[in-house]
């Protein structure tokens, strides 16, 4: 799923679209149902800055392959916030 998000918002937001870092669990663990992938507390980054985001993945019946990714990206992560929650530069 990391990976078909990283391709989705380099697509689809112009702020993301040097994106290289998707991380599932930042604020909340990411929950795996079935073939469903939900996060509510993932974030991106994109040149250097980080940002929320909110995700669902659905994939493949071996949960091999993802097949679809839908987002909501959330404000920016402010860098005295990165440590607490595991974020690089």
């Amino acid at each position: 799923c990391v990976i078909k998000g990283l391709e989705t918002v380099r697509r689809s937001d112009k702020r993301l679209k040097k994106a290289d870092r998707l991380m599932p669990d930042t604020f909340k663990r990411a929950i795996f149902d079935g073939s469903l992938v939900s996060a509510k507390g993932a974030a991106v980054r994109a040149v250097d800055h980080w940002y929320a985001l909110t995700f669902e993945c659905s994939v493949s019946d071996d949960q091999m392959k993802a097949l679809a990714f839908t987002y909501k990206i959330g404000d920016e992560i402010p860098p005295e916030k990165w440590d607490e929650v595991g974020l690089w530069r």
